[in-house]
């Protein structure tokens, strides 16, 4: 399994935690490092590995998928399949992108639905269209799992990283 993962100082800490369930890392982002991860990830997939990719990227909104992840399957010519988790004990960060930090001794849940198919010759009106399907999945998934761990579920976001940070520091300027 290769997940792909931001070099910056959270992507570092998850890489730490990941490294010890035997996931190799793939250091990259959309805004650092893109087009090498996608090559990488790409060889990783024609090469029958799993890759794992968090579609919402690093600058969101939270829950919002980018087409990253439908041009990665559809150079690849591997399918998405949506996966989602939740645990009883949690703790919802207040980043952006809602983190979801389980907390110890917690049970918890992963769930996957039916893969997305993405074909190599799709245009931008298809790729979009399977963003928003593994966008809507995903979503789904994310609800079902919380619901299955007495969670009421956890909205998609609409703020970036950006606009969070701005946010803050007008918050600390008063």
């Amino acid at each position: 399994m290769h997940m792909l993962i931001s070099g910056h100082v959270d992507g570092r800490l998850i890489a730490g935690a990941v490294r010890h369930f035997d996931i190799d890392t793939v250091h990259g982002s959309s805004n650092d490092g893109g087009s090498a991860a996608l090559r990488t990830m790409v060889r990783h997939l024609r090469a029958a590995d799993c890759v794992g990719i968090t579609p919402d990227g690093p600058e969101g909104p939270a829950m919002r998928a980018s087409l990253g992840v439908v041009a990665v399957a559809r150079l690849s010519g591997a399918a998405v399949v949506p996966l989602s988790y939740a645990t009883q004990k949690r703790r919802i960060l207040g980043t952006w992108d809602r983190f979801h930090l389980a907390l110890p001794m917690s049970r918890g849940i992963f769930i996957w639905g039916e893969p997305v198919e993405v074909t190599r010759d799709c245009d931008e009106a298809q790729m979009e269209a399977c963003r928003v399907l593994v966008e809507e999945r995903l979503n789904a998934l994310t609800t079902e799992a919380d619901r299955r761990m007495g969670h009421d579920a956890v909205a998609p976001g609409t703020m970036t990283r950006k606009a969070l940070r701005a946010l803050r520091r007008v918050d600390q300027s008063r």
